[in-house]
């Protein structure tokens, strides 16, 4: 199991970068899933009123219908208040076609199956959730954590993303919790 890489993730948002209301729909939708490491029916199944832009908070309704607060950052609230801005008013859901028409999981599958055959960059909205997993723990956050912030009941489900982590991973881990504590003892060296 891999992250899609940072250059990757560029290629792939660079072939969103139009003004048309797929494109921008499509965009948020991609750095959402990744911004938050959403399930692609927890994504679909968003609401309008479960996403607090001001604070970038996101309200989702898990497997088995559990509840959880994600947080979103500010590029991903930024291209939401662009979708936001373009998108039909008629449905509850955040996510539209251009008629204001709900879409489904599936059509977020086939667009990032398009999306990935355009850019020649393997992804799926599991891949980016994912990839969010692999990137929040290579940043210093443990599993404990990333088991709330992904729904998941039971660490097994986590653990699975650790073998993604490499040496070089551990390396720079220690040195940031270890080393760097160490380093504050000038007395024993």
């Amino acid at each position: 199991m891999k992250a899609v890489s940072i250059q990757d993730i560029e290629k792939l948002l660079a072939c969103l970068n139009h003004r048309g209301f797929e494109s921008v729909r499509n965009k948020a939708i991609v750095l959402m899933l990744l911004d938050a490491g959403l399930r692609v029916s927890e994504c679909a199944g968003l609401k309008l009123q479960d996403v607090n832009l001001d604070k970038g908070i996101v309200k989702v309704m898990g497997k088995g219908s559990k509840e959880r607060f994600v947080r979103i950052g500010h590029g991903v609230q930024k291209t939401l208040w662009g979708y936001l801005g373009i998108r039909q008013l008629i449905s509850d859901g955040l996510w539209t076609d251009r008629h204001g028409n709900l879409i489904a999981a599936q059509t977020i599958k086939l667009s990032l199956k398009r999306l990935s055959q355009k850019s020649g960059i393997k992804c799926n909205p599991h891949t980016l959730r994912r990839s969010f997993a692999i990137y929040y723990l290579r940043n210093g956050g443990n599993i404990f954590e990333l088991q709330l912030l992904l729904g998941h009941s039971s660490l097994e489900m986590v653990k699975r993303y650790l073998g993604s982590l490499q040496f070089e991973d551990a390396y720079k881990g220690h040195i940031k919790a270890v080393c760097s504590q160490l380093g504050r003892l000038d007395c024993c060296f």
